[in-house]
């Protein structure tokens, strides 16, 4: 089961195609970047971007845009405007737009991979930007490639399911809701680089990235569009170089070139001698994830809490499943026992009673017997029998006399102490079930599958209890605890349920019992011996049933001829 469940969790998480939901796609539009100093920053006219970085990716990009962070500058790689800045990833943008975006998140330089295709309009709306075009040899960019490729797959394994944003997303809204974090580093938009590095801005780029979505199309766009080809590799550099001014150009080989020729090309101081230029992504690195890579702490943590909320939800999940099963087996028990409703059930009941207000245990007789010594009984006027469950073949017996005997006669079982008893009852083709106690869960059992419930009560409480939780009749047993004179006292309790004496030994005195409102008696030993005849039995009843006072009731139950 535990498997099963697993499984459906797994697939819901590998091929539900769930939305990002409004709280990702529409705040990106509308409190991404919107802080303060984001609003005031914001211009229609020009970008202040003051690099650009136009090449494909594994060419360099990430180490210049940390050594322009080292010189102070906001530099935006992918992997921070796909999370701040999503919508200048739309394939068809307009300039204004991205004049107001740009300026919006106070980009002072910017890597374009995977959006190289938005360079001319980049470079044209940034009129004081220079170009900085990393490159490297078509044969050592393709292998960095497929190294790369190597990495994501190797970290996808786990990062995939665990950034699924539709499984997660009600738990970090519900936690932005309650702390307001995720909001604050959304609308301050800063790179993950320092101060923008934290919990909330890692889970937040775990959950909400623009990469994901199908409008920005960048499967057909950037280094995935040149589909490792030398002819389309060489052609993007050309492009650049016939956009760019020579003197805003820079082509720089990270491999090569160092702080001496970039700072002289920016105009701005190198940092002291003997600082290396940055190679975050060096062949040495695990994964592709170097944000998460270099501040294992944090990443962690971030990975934890995403790993606990597909926990909750498994378990949620596993809850409801386990809830429908249940309902489902329920019902489908339900289906497959029900027997004829209980109104027509407790009229035969009643008739039975005025025709003869006596309940017979059958006992002591083999299946094969059972059904002669119902006729004997039936002939001899008998109207309910009991077939104790701790006898054995009960139920067999149960279904042969159901079977054989007219439907006037009720057959049931006595001695029944559990639920699957009174299914099992049920199945058999029983109308009634006798307990020698009082189990709300029983009666209740009894009556959804439309079969009479006569519990054994022995106090004026039980009486009520039983009466309130829907018996059909009561059996007062041990009768011999319970003087005629204390019966008596229950009428008020009983309303109109009718009582059954039941003695534990042989039957005693009557009188004082019908007196006092009973309407039946259980009779479970010598009234039937094994192979006697009809007439017989017939004297033994009229002999029970002498001290029965006459009456409107009384009148009518008599021992059938």
């Amino acid at each position: 089961r535990a498997l099963a469940l697993a499984a459906a969790y797994y697939a819901a998480l590998t091929r539900l195609p769930l939305d990002v939901g409004a709280w990702c796609r529409g705040g990106s539009f509308a409190v991404d970047c919107h802080s303060p100093e984001g609003l005031a920053a914001q211009s229609t006219n020009r970008t202040a971007i003051r690099v650009i970085l136009p090449s494909a990716g594994q060419t360099g990009t990430t180490s210049v845009i940390m050594a322009l962070r080292e010189l102070g500058m906001r530099a935006w790689h992918a992997d921070d405007f796909s999370i701040y800045a999503k919508k200048a990833m739309i394939d068809e943008f307009r300039p204004r737009e991205w004049i107001q975006f740009a300026s919006r998140c106070r980009m002072e330089a910017i890597s374009l991979e995977p959006i190289m295709d938005l360079f001319p309009l980049v470079l044209h709306t940034s009129s004081q930007a220079k170009v900085v075009m990393t490159w490297r040899s078509y044969h050592s960019w393709l292998k960095s490639m497929r190294d790369n490729h190597l990495r994501e797959n190797r970290l996808g394994y786990i990062i995939v399911p665990l950034y699924h944003f539709g499984l997660v997303s009600h738990w970090v809204e519900a936690w932005d809701a309650m702390t307001g974090q995720i909001e604050r580093v959304r609308r301050e938009a800063h790179p993950f680089f320092g101060r923008g590095i934290s919990i909330s801005a890692l889970l937040y780029r775990a959950v909400c990235n623009g990469y994901a979505w199908p409008k920005n199309n960048l499967k057909q766009r950037g280094t995935r569009k040149i589909r490792a080809q030398e002819e389309a590799y060489l052609a993007q550099m050309n492009e650049v170089r016939m956009h760019t001014p020579a003197h805003r150009l820079l082509e720089f080989d990270v491999r090569r070139h160092g702080w001496d020729e970039f700072a002289r090309f920016l105009g701005v101081p190198a940092p002291p001698a003997g600082t290396p230029f940055p190679h975050p992504r060096s062949k040495h690195a695990r994964t592709n994830e170097p944000v998460f890579e270099n501040h294992p702490l944090t990443g962690g943590t971030v990975w934890f809490l995403l790993a606990a909320m597909h926990a909750a939800n498994f378990f949620l999940m596993a809850a409801a499943l386990q809830a429908l099963w249940a309902a489902a087996r329920m019902a489908a028990a339900h289906a497959a026992t029900r027997t004829p409703a209980t109104p027509d059930t407790k009229q035969r009941l009643e008739q039975a009673l005025v025709a003869c207000p006596v309940v017979t245990v059958l006992q002591g007789v083999q299946p094969a017997e059972a059904v002669q010594a119902g006729r004997t009984l039936a002939e001899a006027g008998v109207r309910i029998i009991e077939v104790p469950l701790s006898f054995p073949g009960a139920l067999e017996i149960i279904g042969r006399l159901v079977e054989a005997l007219p439907s006037s006669v009720l057959v049931g079982a006595g001695t029944v102490v559990t639920k699957e008893e009174v299914r099992a009852v049920a199945r058999a083709g029983g109308a009634l079930v006798a307990s020698p106690h009082l189990d709300g869960d029983l009666v209740r059992c009894a009556r959804r599958r439309g079969l009479l419930s006569l519990p054994g009560v022995c106090t004026p409480s039980e009486a009520l209890a039983a009466v309130q939780q829907g018996a059909d009749a009561l059996q007062v047993f041990p009768a011999e605890e319970v003087p005629a004179v204390a019966l008596g006292s229950w009428g008020p309790l009983l309303r109109g349920v009718p009582v059954l004496i039941a003695w534990v030994g042989a039957p005693r005195d009557m009188s004082a019992y019908w007196a006092a409102g009973a309407k039946g008696v259980r009779v479970s030993s010598g009234l039937l011996s094994p192979g006697e005849a009809t007439p017989a039995v017939r004297t033994r009843l009229e002999a029970l049933l002498a001290a029965r006072p006459p009456g409107p009731a009384a009148g009518a139950a008599r021992v059938p001829d």
